[in-house]
C-alpha cells in the first residue's frame, strides 16, 4: 500500500506548512510522500519566496515533494 498525502497552501499559511508536515510525518504510519503544491502566481520567486524552514524541509527530505503550478 502507499500513502500519498496532497497538500496546497497560500502566502498567509505558509508559514503554518513546516509545522503541519511534520506533525505528518511524526504520526505511526509513514506517507510515502507528501506533496505541495504552490502557485508560481502567489509565489513569484519560487523558493525564494518560501520561509526557510519549509526550504530546508524540501530539500532534506525525500518524502516531501515540492510541485509548482
Amino acid at each position: 500500500m502507499t500513502i500519498n498525502i496532497a497538500m496546497t497552501s497560500f502566502p498567509r499559511r505558509i508559514t503554518n506548512c513546516v509545522k503541519v508536515i511534520n506533525s505528518i510525518l511524526d504520526n505511526t504510519i509513514q506517507p510515502d510522500r507528501i506533496y505541495l503544491t504552490l502557485s508560481h502566481l502567489e509565489f513569484p520567486n519560487y523558493e525564494q519566496d518560501l520561509p526557510s524552514d519549509l526550504y530546508r524541509l524540501v530539500m532534506t527530505s525525500n518524502r516531501v515533494i515540492l510541485n509548482w503550478v
